[in-house]
């Protein structure tokens, strides 16, 4: 009987925790080609990657439908000039080039690879995990905090 009101519990926790967290796995369903990167507009949100540098690169996600264009507290830099960068698919991804390295966002899933120029990976998110998005409270605002797990060779 024990083992029954633990399973039930088990189950009801895993069921409210699930109700206040949210994982995400939106596909791609369309691109544009910015002067500073490449915004996606997802089934369920936005991605914008942003090139700073030959090997610098901004990530922003959202499940929201649109980006905040509030300037970051965190990066002050420009990164002026824009610096020149090429977009390609093949084989169900978005390969964005530099001159110094790839980043491959995945159209089914929008979980993100980063490879030299040879494809060797550099480190990419876990295509199982997903995008986590959770309601969150931040000095007295409503927000949301955002994570993703990440493989490393």
């Amino acid at each position: 009987m024990k083992t029954n009101n633990l399973k039930t519990i088990a189950l009801l926790v895993g069921l409210a925790l699930s109700l206040f967290t949210s994982y995400t796995w939106a596909s791609v369903a369309s691109y544009t080609n910015d002067q500073d990167g490449v915004t996606f507009t997802l089934d369920r949100g936005m991605l914008k990657i942003k090139i700073c540098k030959e090997d610098i690169i901004e990530v922003k996600y959202t499940s929201l439908n649109s980006l905040e264009s509030k300037n970051s507290l965190v990066i002050v830099n420009d990164w002026k000039p824009a610096i020149k960068f090429a977009i390609t698919e093949k084989s169900g991804e978005i390969i964005i080039s530099t001159s110094r390295l790839k980043i491959k966002v995945n159209k089914s899933t929008n979980s993100i690879r980063y490879t030299d120029l040879n494809d060797a990976v550099i480190l990419s998110e876990d295509e199982n995990a997903g995008k986590q998005v959770v309601p969150a409270t931040v000095a007295d605002i409503n927000s949301y905090n955002c994570s993703t797990l990440f493989n490393s060779p």
